[in-house]
């Protein structure tokens, strides 16, 4: 079952093949969620988002965290610094951890390539672990709220939005 799970996963990137070759190289910093490929029930290959965030600042520090149940309750797992060593690998150093307390001061060798802008593949392995792990991520992007279209919706200039239900002020 796990080798059939890493066979549809391995195709599925190879789907993304040619779009790899045509990425161009963004920068590594940004906010990053975890995504896995699956397919859908006509067999197309797809994006499932994962509840997991990794935060390169541009300074150098790392913040993973995970939101950890439906009403929002969320954890930190992992904090530390990372250092660019080439255009494909970072190395990682773990400060805190809630995951694996023996991994603190260790270094994290991860080799990372783009698929697309937008979405990158990473691979390290764990200390004693006998095979690399394999992740994929896409950046989030953000922009900043503009005006809402007017299609008959929403608060007219100079409005307030209405309140949701049983909401004071």
């Amino acid at each position: 079952m796990k080798r059939l799970s890493l066979l549809i996963a391995a195709l599925s990137l190879a789907s993304l093949l040619p779009q790899a070759l045509h990425a161009q190289k963004a920068p590594i910093s940004g906010v990053w969620q975890q995504v896995f490929m699956e397919r859908d029930a006509q067999g197309k290959p797809g994006l499932r988002v994962v509840p997991v965030w990794k935060v390169l600042g541009p300074d150098g520090r790392f913040t993973v965290f995970a939101a950890v149940t439906e009403d929002g309750y969320g954890v930190i797992t992992n904090e530390g610094t990372y250092t660019l060593t080439s255009d494909t690998t970072y190395t990682e150093k773990i400060e805190r951890t809630n995951v694996d307390s023996t991994l603190v001061g260790v270094d994290n060798h991860i080799t990372y390539h783009y698929f697309t802008p937008n979405l990158v593949g990473i691979s390290y392995r764990l200390p004693e672990a006998d095979a690399n792990t394999h992740e994929v991520w896409r950046r989030v992007t953000f922009r900043m709220p503009g005006p809402r279209p007017r299609h008959g919706h929403g608060p007219r200039d100079g409005q307030r939005p209405p309140r949701p239900g049983n909401v004071r002020p």
